[in-house]
């Protein structure tokens, strides 16, 4: 089966990991987030490629959370530094490795909170690989 589809990680504090990387896919996964939130913080670990449609991504996120962005380790990665232009209302961290965004936010995190890892296939796939890869 395809790993990284709104696959829960862990419960706690509950990670959830989503490949969704386009508008479409993001929005489902913020209205399924908002049913499962219940006033719970949610930390995003969230990295982009390039090609995507950043600035319309961006508006559905909530800014009432934490963002913990790095670029995933390929070529297409957006530079951290384009990526944080984009969250001029959100609260964000940069971080030099997908890795240590995660262990930051982990850090950061109560049991009670919600940690989504997203905004691409291969975010999901460098914190699937290096922390659940059972």
């Amino acid at each position: 089966g395809l790993r990284g589809r709104f696959e829960t990680l862990q419960n706690t504090s509950l990670v959830i990991a989503d490949i969704g990387h386009n508008f479409d896919c993001v929005k489902a996964n913020m209205e399924a987030l908002s049913e499962i939130r219940d006033n719970r913080k949610i930390h995003f670990i969230w990295g982009m490629v390039q090609d995507k449609e950043i600035s319309k991504i961006v508006e559905l996120l909530p800014v009432n959370a934490e963002y913990y962005l790095s670029a995933p380790n390929i070529p297409r990665a957006m530079k951290i530094e384009e990526l944080a232009s984009h969250f001029k209302s959100h609260q964000i961290t940069t971080h030099e490795t997908i890795s240590s965004a995660y262990i930051t936010a982990m850090s950061n995190a109560s049991k009670e909170d919600i940690v989504f890892v997203g905004g691409s296939t291969f975010v999901v796939s460098e914190i699937i690989l290096e922390f659940f890869n059972q």
